[in-house]
């Protein structure tokens, strides 16, 4: 026998990830952005959340934020240009820079942006830089924890911030009031190249 317990509670949201479909016209392109499941609803088809059939270019590495009312997202692939969403009415704002991951401040004010190696701390309302973090080398795929207290990332020896070598992941205290980094601690140094580092809700 096998005791299998499971929750009383519904699940809901949605789970938003990047996929490439077939064209909506037969002989046409294909469409490639980000796409929504809604959790309330199995068996029903992912929505077209954002794609180049919607904003005519590919929607690309994207972040959501921890209440799920904005977004984070790329066009057209690695150094191209970004902006930040409003999910209920998927409105982009008009991108002011780019970055390639990052990750939302739990109050979703303010979002961690890497760009070149270099993580920068940005406004949500304007997209304005607040503060920049300085470390030991070059970094990528940020996490803040759900609690915002700590940020995880890769600290990189070669490459570009999807592609690299040496991956190692690093740790350290974060305070979001006033955007003050503590020391670096490494968590994984090995001889394998580690990538997207992410925290469980606890």
């Amino acid at each position: 026998p096998q005791l299998v317990r499971l929750s009383n509670e519904n699940m809901e949201g949605g789970l938003y990830y990047w996929g490439i479909y077939p064209p909506a016209v037969p002989g046409g392109p294909q469409i490639s952005g980000v796409w929504r499941h809604d959790m309330a609803h199995p068996g029903q088809p992912a929505e077209e959340f954002m794609s180049t059939n919607t904003e005519g270019q590919c929607i690309a590495c994207h972040a959501l934020s921890r209440d799920g009312t904005k977004m984070a997202i790329t066009y057209t692939g690695g150094n191209g240009a970004a902006t930040l969403v409003d999910v209920a009415t998927r409105t982009p704002m008009a991108s002011v820079g780019n970055w390639n991951f990052g990750t939302f401040t739990p109050d979703g004010n303010e979002f961690l942006a890497v760009s070149a190696g270099t993580l920068y701390v940005l406004s949500y309302a304007n997209q304005q830089t607040v503060a920049t973090m300085t470390s030991a080398g070059q970094v990528t795929h940020p996490d803040l924890s759900p609690d915002g207290t700590k940020l995880v990332y890769v600290l990189k020896s070669t490459g570009g911030d999807w592609s690299f070598t040496g991956g190692k992941v690093v740790m350290r205290d974060y305070d979001v009031a006033t955007h003050a980094f503590g020391p670096e601690q490494t968590v994984i140094a090995d001889t394998s190249n580690n990538y997207y580092p992410s925290f469980s809700p606890d």
